[in-house]
């Protein structure tokens, strides 16, 4: 089986509700600590930008942020109701200029 293939089967096999309510009551559904709601609060203010959200060691990924870098480049998601990824720290700056060469505007926080 192809990559691609192996990775759709993924994306139809998980529960997505975040995914089939508006974007604007989903944004406003999330409850978090404070990295997630700077999260959401600048996808409000401009969604079609990559969020990189920087938890101790790791970089997080959130919904469409996730999907992305899950179905272009192959990160793994993770287990849960919510599209999540992530890579460790130590690749930031390669990831931030990947996305930003193809076009993505990237902010961190």
């Amino acid at each position: 089986m192809d990559t691609k293939s192996t990775r759709w089967d993924k994306i139809k096999s998980i529960k997505w509700d975040h995914m089939s309510v508006p974007w604007d009551d989903f944004l406003d559904s999330i409850e978090g600590g404070q990295k997630k709601n700077e999260w959401r609060d600048c996808k409000k203010e401009d969604a079609g930008r990559i969020v990189f959200v920087i938890i101790g060691r790791f970089v997080h990924l959130y919904h469409n942020d996730a999907m992305l870098c899950f179905c272009k480049f192959g990160f793994e998601l993770m287990a849960g109701t919510e599209a999540l990824t992530g890579f460790p720290i130590t690749d930031l700056q390669r990831w931030k200029d990947k996305l930003i060469s193809e076009g993505h505007t990237v902010i961190i926080i």
